[in-house]
């Protein structure tokens, strides 16, 4: 679309014409308000507010929800911008929230909480890499499975290997390394190894 508009312009201003409004860069979100409501986990609860954009309200304050593709967010909120936000849905009504390692049921929804599976939280951890196009990974528990960061699951197709992604055909794989009382000190994702810094 940027481009598109870019070159629009270029080819008015040189016909001497006026150049046109540039478009908004954000594409509205359809129907906000399947988002709004009440949430509440085991680490607490938060409240989704109406508005454009969206407003998230917790007890250490409020900020914007920015709408990060499908029914992902993020925010700048200090309790929740270490990870984005994934709502859930079932039958395609909105029954939930995931944020990190954190499970959230959206109120009068009738959903449950997912189970954990407390022998997964050794792989658990920050994982650093010092190339600056990878940067730093954390994986999550959250609801008996392993996550990286809220949005990308790691499916388990070996005893110590695992599927990057929700597509079954990916030839993405991870897997941990070098453990030391039971806990992997490193994480091998596509060949790159992410040395763990939970620091």
């Amino acid at each position: 679309m940027l481009t598109r508009f870019a070159v629009d312009t270029l080819g008015e201003a040189l016909a001497g014409r006026p150049v046109p409004q540039a478009p908004a860069l954000d594409a509205p979100l359809a129907n906000p308000g399947q988002f709004v409501g009440r949430y509440s986990g085991p680490a607490g609860t938060f409240e989704v507010r109406p508005g454009n954009p969206l407003t998230i309200v917790a007890p250490t304050g409020d900020a914007a929800l920015q709408p990060w593709g499908d029914d992902l967010f993020r925010t700048t909120h200090p309790r929740f911008r270490s990870f984005s936000f994934k709502f859930e849905r079932a039958k395609g009504v909105i029954t939930g929230a995931s944020w990190g390692p954190e499970s959230y049921i959206r109120e009068g929804s009738g959903a449950v909480l997912p189970k954990s599976d407390p022998s997964l939280q050794r792989f658990t951890g920050r994982y650093i890499n010092d190339s600056p196009w990878w940067g730093s990974t954390t994986v999550v528990e959250r609801g008996g499975k392993l996550w990286l960061g809220t949005d990308t699951p790691l499916n388990r197709v070996g005893s110590n290997l695992w599927r990057v992604g929700e597509d079954s055909w990916s030839p993405e794989r991870a897997s941990f390394a070098d453990f030391s009382d039971g806990r992997p000190q490193t994480f091998i994702f596509s060949g790159e190894k992410f040395l763990r810094h939970d620091i």
